[in-house]
């Protein structure tokens, strides 16, 4: 599952990371949070999986508006409305495990299948429709951000180098020249360096030893 996949990859460079992991839970009787959090003192990091993608050919060839319309609020709107409603019920408990009133700045990443490299009014549309919807003003949300699953397993290969995700992450929604790029581009243009996470790299080599032992 992709799930499954994404949050192994974390939790594989566990004792690397400079925040605390907190997998998914359930804080309410049948009412289970977004698939992970990072934990960095006054900093919280927010991360949902979706195995869902752009359909580029209909959406962005054919320029089929309401495709492209369905593709943004499957893949990021209603993600973002459930994180969001997640966090105004978490603020409302008394006892939770993660404690909303702690934290000065949260930052919400959907992880999703497809890429949006080079599409930066996609990114601009986006943050638009957020801000219309109020998810940056009753609680400290500081950023929202859309990564694919190979820009996904880029943020854990920093994660694992020791990097500082929530000053990453502001460096880029602060900036008018990098906010609206996807998170690859943003790295690019920052000469930002970045490896292949470990958890990848073994499972490539078992499966190369594994193909070549069989072929043989």
């Amino acid at each position: 599952m992709f799930e499954t996949y994404c949050t192994e990859l974390i939790l594989s460079i566990e004792e690397k990371i400079r925040g605390k992991v907190i997998p998914e839970f359930e804080y309410l009787p049948g009412q289970k949070s977004p698939d992970l959090f990072l934990s960095y003192g006054k900093d919280l990091i927010v991360i949902d999986f979706k195995a869902k993608r752009f359909q580029m050919n209909d959406t962005l060839v054919r320029g089929n508006i309401e495709g492209y319309k369905k593709d943004v609020t499957g893949i990021f709107i209603t993600p973002a409305e459930k994180i969001y409603k997640h966090l105004k019920k978490f603020s409302l408990l008394k006892e939770c495990r993660i404690d909303i009133a702690k934290y000065n700045r949260i930052h919400c990443i959907i992880v999703s299948q497809g890429s949006l490299v080079g599409l930066s009014e996609i990114y601009r549309e986006m943050d638009n429709l957020i801000r219309e919807k109020g998810f940056y003003d009753e609680l400290p949300v500081r950023t929202w951000n859309l990564l694919s699953i190979d820009e996904y397993e880029v943020l854990v290969g920093l994660l694992e180098k020791g990097k500082n995700l929530p000053n990453l992450l502001l460096r880029k929604a602060s900036s008018e020249k990098y906010k609206f790029l996807s998170f690859n581009d943003f790295l690019a243009y920052t000469q930002e360096k970045f490896s292949i996470p470990s958890y990848i790299k073994k499972n490539i080599r078992e499966w190369t030893e594994e193909m070549f032992g069989n072929i043989q």
